[in-house]
């Protein structure tokens, strides 16, 4: 797989960055968004130390992050729930309604 050296730009500061060929657009997406979320956080505080943003960033992405986590164990769980109450209907239609024999 061949690597590409992408250049990109957060907080008006350049970051060379290798990064295999096929994922280079979403590490620039990502990049993007990240600058956006840093300049929203720098701009919306009096916090001006770039370390301060970054960490404050951070933490907000990844409490995004377990909050999704979450989430998506919530929907494991409901479709188990979903699961268990199909078989109960089917159980309760083969019960009522036979099929004929």
């Amino acid at each position: 797989m061949s690597s590409e050296t992408v250049t990109l730009h957060i907080l008006g500061k350049a970051y060379h960055v290798t990064s295999p060929a096929d994922e280079v657009e979403d590490l620039k997406a990502t990049a993007q968004e990240l600058d956006r979320r840093m300049h929203q956080v720098r701009d919306g505080s009096r916090v001006l130390d770039n370390e301060r943003v970054a960490v404050m960033v951070a933490l907000n992405a990844l409490h995004e992050s377990r909050s999704l986590e979450q989430n998506v164990g919530d929907a494991d769980g409901l479709d188990e729930k979903l699961n268990a109450l199909a078989e109960r209907v089917a159980a309760s239609v083969a019960e009522h309604f036979p099929a004929d024999s």
